[in-house]
């Protein structure tokens, strides 16, 4: 089905983290389905291929990142990579932004929309007048335990509170874990975990098809854009 006649251009700047990237392109999509204008911006590091997404205008900016670099596999590292990140990418960012601005004539910027951990992107966003929507592309355990751990350095052995299996301190014996494994694979527990599973995986259906409250949620979104 072909998309609708563009309402204007949102403008995607995610992450370079495919857990990040992902997310944001499937939103594009949709977007672009819903009837908008596709521009991603992206950094040199790590960064989409144009060649899968035709429909889509794609604009690389200078991160400052060696070409060699690979994602890091360690925590520290990657939140360091983000830091360096926002740092470099700020002017970049704000010049193409700009320049995106002012070469669109046939369609207004309607709404940037960036991966949450941009930080530097709301001030820029107020400087040039673009509304902005942040993407969330973290989990559900990340949102519940990130404000914990965040909250002290020295909190970070300790037990996550709502959360009792999340905990670091304790060694864990490999039979220990072979049990565990069992008891999930062939045990009543797992038989009741698999079905509350697909309860939930129909539920999720139901909230994507039209009427259910992740599609309501998504008409919401467009409706916001256009006001």
């Amino acid at each position: 089905m072909e998309p609708k006649k563009s309402h204007g251009v949102i403008v995607l700047f995610p992450m370079p983290f495919q857990g990040h990237m992902n997310p944001m392109l499937q939103l594009a999509k949709i977007l672009h389905y819903k009837g908008f204008s596709i521009t991603i911006i992206h950094t040199r590091f790590n960064s989409p291929n144009p060649s899968n997404y035709p429909h889509f205008r794609f604009f690389s900016i200078s991160d400052g990142i060696p070409e060699d670099q690979v994602v890091p596999s360690d925590n520290s590292d990657v939140i360091a990579l983000m830091k360096i990140l926002n740092l470099n990418c700020l002017t970049p960012f704000r010049d193409c932004l700009s320049e995106l601005q002012c070469s669109s004539n046939s369609y207004r910027i309607v709404c940037l929309i960036t991966d949450g951990i941009w930080h530097i992107t709301q001030a820029i966003a107020n400087d040039l007048k673009v509304p902005r929507i942040v993407l969330a592309t973290s989990n559900a355990s990340a949102i519940l335990t990130t404000p914990f751990l965040q909250e002290r350095d020295s909190q970070v052995e300790n037990r996550v509170p709502d959360v009792p299996p999340c905990e670091s301190e304790n060694k864990i014996e490999r039979g220990e874990i072979e049990r565990a494994i069992r008891r999930l694979m062939v045990g009543g527990e797992g038989q009741e975990m698999r079905h509350r599973i697909k309860l939930l995986k129909d539920k999720l259906n139901l909230c994507l098809k039209p009427g259910g409250s992740s599609y309501k949620s998504l008409d919401n979104l467009v409706t916001y854009m256009l006001s």
